[in-house]
């Protein structure tokens, strides 16, 4: 379960983090726990539905 977990979270692109977060000063990303909940995660999903099965 672990392995899978870390390769779901691998699939999550660093370009849907950018697209929730704040830019500050044009170069300093920041990504508040709210808006991490906002970032899609559909490898996640799936896992937790496997999971609870």
């Amino acid at each position: 379960m672990d392995k899978l977990l870390i390769e779901a979270l691998n699939q999550i692109t660093g370009k849907a983090m950018v697209a929730e977060g704040r830019v500050y000063a044009g170069a300093m990303y920041k990504l508040e726990p709210k808006e991490l909940a906002n970032v899609p995660a559909f490898e996640l999903q799936g896992l937790v539905s496997k999971g609870s099965k």
